[in-house]
Parts: structure tokens; C-alpha cells; sequence
């Protein structure tokens, strides 16, 4: 990355609710088949760099997530009014659990 380009960078830990990594996995899958939408989204969203990676930590599963967006994106805002299918079915699907988890965490554009 050029080091003249400033941007914002954020990152969290998700603790995962008891049946919830099914659902995880189709969601990986999803994204993976839908990768120049997904990819188009991220570039709408002003975001450069958006990492998610699965751990476990005493027997739990989680989810680490790392962002690195710029610093005048609203990407909150792009993707609440994004009419791409991904970005819908992400609102209706995993939306209030993320921002209820992210609300602890130091979210971009928050």
C-alpha cells in the first residue's frame, strides 16, 4: 500500500452463538460464488482491505474481522442503502447480530 494513503482501520472479535457456524460456512460460500459483486460492494463501501478469519478459543468458535477503509467512507451508509442482492440478503440475515456485536468493538465509520 502506498504509504501516503491514509485510511481508517478497525478490527474485532465475534463469539459465535451455539449453532451458528453452519451458517457462517454457507454465508463463505455465498461470498466465494458471488466474488465481483462482493468485491464491487467493497469499492462502493470506500473499504481497501476487509479480512475475516475463523479461530476457536477455549472450544468456542469465533470470528476475527480486520478492515482497513478510507477515511472519508460511509460505508455504513452505502451499504444500509445498497440495492445489491449480497448487501440485501447480508441486512436481512446477519445485519442486527453484527451491530449488535460491533457495538463494543471500534467500528469503522461509527
Amino acid at each position: 500500500m502506498d504509504s501516503d494513503v491514509e485510511s481508517d482501520i478497525a478490527a474485532g472479535l465475534i463469539k459465535l452463538n451455539p449453532g451458528s457456524f453452519d451458517h457462517v460456512q454457507k454465508w463463505k460460500t455465498m461470498i466465494s460464488s458471488r466474488r465481483s459483486e462482493a468485491i464491487q460492494t467493497l469499492v462502493e463501501e470506500g473499504v481497501i482491505v476487509e479480512s475475516w478469519f475463523e479461530l476457536e478459543i477455549e472450544g468456542q468458535p469465533h470470528l476475527l474481522w480486520y478492515m482497513r477503509k478510507n477515511p472519508d467512507a460511509t460505508f455504513h451508509e452505502v451499504f444500509n442503502q445498497s440495492t445489491h442482492e449480497i448487501d440485501q440478503f447480508h441486512r436481512e440475515n446477519h445485519g442486527a447480530d453484527l451491530r449488535s456485536t460491533l457495538s463494543g468493538n471500534t467500528a469503522p465509520g461509527s
